[in-house]
Formats: C-alpha cells, sequence, structure tokens
C-alpha cells in the first residue's frame, strides 16, 4: 500500500525519482496544511457573509460573488 501512495503522490507532483520516507512527510503535511488553508478561508468568507447586511438578494448575490472572486485572485 505505501508503494501505491509513494507512487501516486510522485504522479501528482510531477516527481521522477523515488520518493524517500522524510520527503513524504513533508508532502504529506503540505497537502494537510493546503487543505486546512482551504477551509479556513471558505468559512471565514461564509462568515463574513453573514455580517454584511444585505438589501435585496440581488445585492446578496454581486456581494457574495466578489468576496469569492478576490479570494481566487489573492
Amino acid at each position: 500500500m505505501k508503494n501505491f501512495e509513494s507512487k501516486l503522490i510522485a504522479r501528482i507532483f510531477g516527481i521522477q525519482e523515488p520518493i524517500d520516507e522524510h520527503a513524504y512527510a513533508i508532502l504529506g503535511r503540505a497537502a494537510i496544511h493546503a487543505v486546512l488553508g482551504i477551509l479556513t478561508f471558505e468559512l471565514t468568507i461564509n462568515v463574513m457573509s453573514f455580517l454584511i447586511p444585505f438589501h435585496s438578494y440581488e445585492d446578496a448575490f454581486y456581494i457574495m460573488s466578489s468576496i469569492q472572486l478576490t479570494g481566487i485572485f489573492f
């Protein structure tokens, strides 16, 4: 099973040489931090959406769309 995981990680990250245990651990931690960062960002955006007063559904759509696009580009 470990060999399959190493091959999968090597393919995803485009690594040509074999992966040692230290590099495997670093890639695993990097993946976890990336996922946690994305979840934290999305949670922050959703909390902000509840704090912004909306006057209509159209306003809400444009405001939330602009917040999401800002997060994607920055």
